[in-house]
C-alpha cells in the first residue's frame, strides 16, 4: 500500500484496543471496551475514504463497468 491514512489507522487501533479490553478484562472494562470498539469502528468508517486521496493515488483499479463500451453487454 503506497499511502496510509493516519485517521483510519488510529481508528482501527482504537477499535482493536477496545475489543481487547472487553475480551481480556471483562470484569473491569466491558463497557469501556465496547464503547472504544464501537467508537473506533464508527470513526474509521467515516474516514474510510479520505477526500485528500484519489483512487489513482492509492492504486485502485477501475471498475469493470467503467471500462465497458457503451451499448454492449459483457459475455
Amino acid at each position: 500500500m503506497k499511502s496510509m491514512s493516519w485517521k483510519t489507522t488510529v481508528s482501527g487501533l482504537l477499535a482493536l484496543l477496545g475489543a481487547n479490553l472487553a475480551l481480556f478484562w471483562p470484569e473491569h472494562c466491558a463497557k469501556l471496551g465496547g464503547f472504544l470498539a464501537a467508537l473506533g469502528s464508527g470513526v474509521g468508517l467515516l474516514f474510510a475514504r479520505d477526500n485528500d486521496k484519489s483512487s489513482e493515488d492509492v492504486g485502485a483499479a477501475p471498475s469493470p463497468v467503467s471500462i465497458m463500451r457503451p451499448g454492449r453487454l459483457p459475455n
